[in-house]
């Protein structure tokens, strides 16, 4: 590993870590404080899609953030881990680093 990187960060035993949810549509931009996540909206071929992106403390904040998208009626199209996404010292409710689309 090259210095100055970072290993990605496994998934934890309480479902902690980096995470990125797409969902249909353009969402509100109050929704990336709420979720305490980076929020990015792009225009694609079937509409619009918003990214969210960043670090969450474990699976209970997760799945309460899948819960106030779906109960606003957001349609998710996407929930991933992606470990391999988080910038280095990025922790939950911390300013997370862009996701590609």
């Amino acid at each position: 590993m090259a210095k100055g990187s970072h290993a990605p960060r496994l998934l934890t035993r309480d479902g902690g870590g980096f995470y990125v949810i797409k969902v249909q549509g353009e969402v509100e931009p109050h929704w990336e404080l709420e979720l305490q996540m980076r929020l990015v909206c792009d225009d694609t071929d079937t509409g619009v899609v918003s990214t969210f992106s960043g670090a969450l403390p474990d699976q209970a904040a997760l799945l309460g953030a899948l819960g106030r998208l779906a109960m606003w009626g957001y349609l998710i199209l996407l929930v991933r881990h992606a470990p391999e996404l988080e910038p280095a010292g990025c922790q939950a409710g911390t300013d997370p680093a862009p996701v590609a689309p």
